[in-house]
């Protein structure tokens, strides 16, 4: 942990990198040279020779694929993980949802003791399915997060020892019963865990706001509104009569409908051919009744678009004269 983030010292490792074949490169190596001045000296040449006799047979070297022994020193590398996945119904969930490689490590071995366990459960009837415990129970015992293994570390800690559950985890699939066990205790310590990392990040988050203020204005900022990236045209209108006749309806009022596009009622699109006033005929009106709504939408999307309708909104406001009282 370094201030309060996980981090790791890595080394830079290049891509792969083509090698040439059946080709000579000249070297030059000073035994008197410090070692690794001399071996990055080394490795500097055969790249630089191989990425030239590349070129000539016309394939490109990227930097990425070069820099061999010329890494001196190891780079701080943030850990960038997620929160461990909700899973599905019947898994047991997490209660913690920050970033913590250990809690991802501790809850990946819960789910796969429960997933054992429920494998036990409905029995061993095939090969496929012995073969799926046994490999389960090898990923357990092999899983990553724990110090000298998980064996040893259960031996350590113990959790839920009983009769069903040895000490010493045995090597081959256990008995239902010790998997059960096994499975109780883990989700109990792995519970009690997630409550301590709860505490020390409320704790971490409370002594970051004693030491920056900020902390505190940020919390209390309002959200700022949304920006307006898109604008929606909307015709609703209820429909008063409908004229089988002349496959047309009547609307309760006046409208000015979207050109070029359909309109939707009673959840079916149906095209206009034709618009008057409150009357519209349509390609068919089998459905329809009285009472029904009339739906109209267009997106605007563009910048231009939503700029041009910003202008026909407000420009006659902007240009609207004042009011000039009378003999001035």
């Amino acid at each position: 942990m370094h201030g309060k983030q996980q981090v790791s010292q890595v080394w830079r490792q290049p891509q792969p990198f083509p090698w040439p074949t059946n080709w000579d490169c000249q070297l030059d190596f000073d035994i008197t040279a410090d070692s690794t001045m001399a071996y990055a000296q080394f490795w500097q040449q055969l790249e630089t020779q191989a990425q030239c006799w590349n070129a000539q047979q016309g394939k490109y070297i990227s930097r990425a694929q070069c820099g061999r022994a010329q890494t001196l020193a190891t780079q701080t590398r943030k850990w960038q993980g997620s929160p461990p996945k909700l899973g599905r119904e019947g898994e047991v969930q997490p209660k913690y949802f920050g970033i913590s490689l250990q809690h991802a490590r501790y809850f990946r071995q819960l789910r796969r003791l429960q997933a054992l366990t429920q494998l036990l459960k409905k029995g061993l009837a095939s090969d496929n399915a012995i073969t799926n415990a046994q490999e389960t129970w090898r990923a357990i015992r092999g899983a990553a997060g724990f110090p000298g293994g998980f064996v040893h570390w259960w031996a350590q800690h113990g959790l839920g020892f009983t009769l069903a559950s040895p000490l010493q985890l045995p090597y081959f699939l256990p008995a239902l019963e010790v998997v059960e066990s096994l499975f109780e205790g883990f989700h109990s310590f792995v519970k009690a865990y997630e409550g301590r990392l709860a505490q020390r990040r409320y704790q971490y988050g409370t002594e970051r706001r004693r030491e920056d203020m900020n902390l505190v204005f940020q919390d209390c900022k309002a959200e700022p509104p949304p920006v307006v990236d898109t604008l929606l045209d909307r015709v609703e209108v209820a429909v008063e009569e409908v004229r089988p006749e002349d496959s047309s309806v009547v609307l309760v009022r006046p409208v000015e409908l979207l050109h070029g596009l359909p309109v939707v009622i009673h959840g079916h699109a149906h095209e206009v051919l034709v618009h008057e006033h409150d009357q519209v005929w349509l390609s068919s009106v089998e459905g329809l009744a009285p009472g029904h709504v009339l739906t109209q939408e267009r997106v605007v999307m563009t910048d231009a678009a939503v700029l041009d309708r910003f202008r026909q909104t407000w420009e006659p406001r902007w240009n609207k004269p004042s009011h000039v009282a009378p003999g001035q």
